[in-house]
């Protein structure tokens, strides 16, 4: 099966399959969505492709097929498949020392440890650092690549594993030295032109080179395309892109890893974790998977905010290894239908409350709010007001906030310019463009992104308003308290509110008064 690559649709994307078709059960896939959604865990979007065909994809909307998503450490796997690029052109030897790169940028004293790390003690993660290095590097005001040289290697290279993002920001950092380009401009025509991605975008350090261990923004079906590319053993479309052996190499067990750690315990090759059940993955903080499932000739790819990844990796392997099968399953036409109508109602859950505009009114000056059912409340005294706020750490101004029978906008005056936040009543509401978000501070979202919202009246005097980030993970919620002449705005981002362990928003609050 795994060697039939002749026989997998050699498109720019992946064609479209029934599950049975493919020898996949629709109902696995339903049971593992009915898990998905009641685990409390914020999934954004899944893809999952048998023999080359796509037979199950959803997205939870806000989230949508064309948007583009925050990997985080997932970046890490592209990095490592430029530097399998490097290899196959005859252009590095991952055995060479990395400090041979940068004769202008080492330390006064070299240690003998430092001289060791090789290029595959970075792609391995056995450099030999007790801590990850990327903090101190993310801190300095110096060149990253001279922090990251100029920082203690306590064990010597090979002999000890640690999960270290700056590794992977040097492997960025050999590339531009050998090539003279970025990993996204490298990676341009080897890999994203051909794979047909589109939208892409790589966050940059302050020297300019892409930050290669996180910061990469792709679409869903993106992720499954370079776990496609793995499975066929780097051939697309009849071309070869990696070689085979790399692609072995990278995506088998080179070294032990974290000790009694789940899947984190079965070995990790070059910036590829292994699994449990045999699979490998690229994975990404918060749930950003590209799980690779070579006996099963299958890819998964996976979006989300989750602050357990065992446990969304847990509900993985539940439901969906088990419902693949040899050969084709006899159609079920009643459990597709089901299916797809599934697939087609994910969503995030809205904000709960009980009061919204009365249906059919729109202002003539005010707008008239009222319960569900009947009563009225004092919402239309806070319609289209000028807040006018005490001095904050965002800069911003004054507020507005324009209701109607659908939702609203929030209207945010910062440095003189406007900028708004719409939302819907029991509904997400998409905004129109791509911008830098008003309230972010403290290095909390830190990448432009398209915003819905939605929001409701929990009680007379209180707005609860949510916000996701639908071209990166996380989300916000801004209660919003109206006593009178006063606003007072509270945040919590969506980090502090699903943490497992109790987290506090960093930022403070907002007051104003009618002005």
């Amino acid at each position: 099966m795994l060697g039939e690559i002749e026989n997998v649709w050699w498109g720019e994307g992946f064609g479209r399959a029934t599950p049975e078709s493919q020898g996949v059960s629709s109902r696995s896939i339903r049971d593992f969505l009915a898990a998905a959604n009641a685990s409390g865990i914020s999934w954004h979007s899944l893809m999952l492709v048998r023999h080359g065909q796509v037979v199950a994809e959803g997205w939870w909307k806000p989230y949508e097929p064309g948007f583009v998503h925050s990997l985080y450490s997932l970046s890490k796997s592209f990095t490592s498949t430029a530097i399998g690029l490097l290899v196959k052109e005859g252009k590095l030897d991952i055995h060479a020392s990395v400090v041979s790169f940068f004769p202008d940028d080492l330390p006064g004293t070299v240690s003998e440890n430092l001289r060791q790390v090789t290029v595959r003690s970075l792609l391995t993660m056995n450099t030999g650092h007790a801590e990850d290095t990327m903090p101190k590097m993310r801190a300095s005001s110096a060149n990253w690549v001279r922090t990251w040289l100029a920082q203690p290697v306590e064990y010597a290279p090979g002999t000890h594993f640690l999960y270290n993002t700056g590794n992977t920001y040097m492997l960025g950092a050999i590339l531009h030295k050998v090539t003279g380009l970025t990993l996204e401009d490298y990676l341009k025509p080897r890999l994203f032109q051909p794979l047909g991605f589109t939208g892409y975008d790589w966050e940059v350090s302050p020297q300019g080179l892409n930050t290669a261990g996180y910061g990469l923004r792709v679409k869903t079906e993106d992720i499954a395309k370079l776990g496609q590319l793995y499975l066929q053993k780097g051939k697309w479309k009849g071309s070869e892109i990696l070689t085979g052996q790399w692609v072995d190499e990278a995506t088998s067990k080179q070294t032990e890893s974290q000790v009694n750690n789940g899947d984190w315990s079965e070995g990790y090759g070059y910036q590829f974790w292994r699994c449990t059940h045999g699979f490998y993955r690229g994975d990404g903080a918060y749930g950003q998977f590209c799980i690779v499932m070579p006996q099963y000739d299958a890819v998964l790819a996976v979006t989300g905010q989750s602050p357990d990844m065992q446990k969304s990796m847990n509900i993985i392997w539940d439901h969906i290894p088990g419902g693949m099968k040899d050969g084709v399953l006899p159609e079920n036409s009643e459990e597709q239908m089901a299916l797809k109508k599934e697939l087609s109602l994910l969503e995030l859950p809205v904000v709960a409350g009980g009061i919204s505009v009365l249906p059919g009114v729109k202002k003539g000056g005010g707008s008239s709010l009222a319960e569900r059912g009947g009563g009225s409340v004092p919402a239309a005294a806070y319609d289209r007001k000028h807040w006018v706020l005490a001095e904050n750490e965002f800069g911003i101004r004054r507020l507005m906030f324009d209701f109607s029978e659908k939702g609203g906008v929030l209207y945010v005056e910062k440095d003189g310019r406007p900028a708004k936040l719409e939302f819907g009543w029991g509904k997400w509401v998409l905004g129109r463009s791509r911008e830098m978000y008003v309230f972010g501070a403290g290095g909390l979202f830190p990448m432009p992104s398209r915003v819905a919202g939605t929001a409701s009246w929990v009680s007379d005097h209180e707005l609860r308003l949510n916000l996701r980030f639908v071209e990166a993970i996380f989300g916000d919620t801004l209660i919003c308290r109206f006593e009178g002449s006063e606003l007072k705005v509270v945040f919590l981002n969506s980090v502090a509110e699903t943490a497992t362990k109790k987290t506090v928003d960093p930022r403070k609050g907002l007051e104003g008064r009618i002005g």
